[in-house]
């Protein structure tokens, strides 16, 4: 079943889903999905339903394009299980395509950045493949103001390079922005 709700204020959309999600299931062990438009979004309805019902569990968070991939597998059956436009298949797409010079040579930008030259604070290739914490989706669940993930120039720094923060107890910081 596919329930729309629509509101200004994602408190009183949260409040209205908890209630959705309290009610009884005709299958109890099948799992609620909730599409969510990202997966920041998806853990803050996670903690969310958690502090309301003390748990949250058996809930999955598809994303839009990966929900709509699953409606039509279920209605034509035949496709594969992944889409071929999904991050895992277009990362790899996308490497092979950037590893030819013949399709970079009208970027010289993207080249040079792709070399590990300075145009653009360049990092190694190796680094968008996916493997490793430095990818848009990862990054989602990161903190920008993380002590370990502070760099130069970062706005979580003041000009001495000093944590913009204030202490509001023994382990816990407002980072100022």
């Amino acid at each position: 079943m596919l329930h729309l709700f629509q509101s200004n204020r994602l408190e009183t959309l949260l409040e209205q889903l908890a209630a959705e999600v309290a009610r009884p299931q005709r299958k109890p062990l099948a799992s609620e999905t909730i599409i969510v438009q990202s997966k920041g979004m998806g853990r803050w309805i996670s903690m969310g339903l958690a502090a309301k019902q003390s748990i949250c569990a058996n809930v999955r968070f598809p994303l839009p394009a990966s929900a709509l991939w699953e409606l039509l597998r279920g209605v034509f059956g035949e496709l594969p299980v992944r889409s071929a436009f999904s991050p895992e298949a277009m990362t790899f797409r996308l490497m092979d395509w950037l590893s030819k010079p013949q399709n970079l040579k009208h970027t010289p930008i993207l080249a040079n950045y792709l070399r590990g030259g300075d145009d653009l604070n360049a990092v190694k290739f190796s680094r968008h493949s996916g493997m490793d914490c430095r990818n848009p989706d990862c990054r989602d669940a990161t903190n920008p103001c993380h002590p370990w993930s502070l760099g130069s120039g970062d706005p979580c720094r003041n000009d001495e390079g000093i944590l913009n923060s204030t202490v509001l107890g023994d382990d816990l910081r407002r980072f100022e922005l």
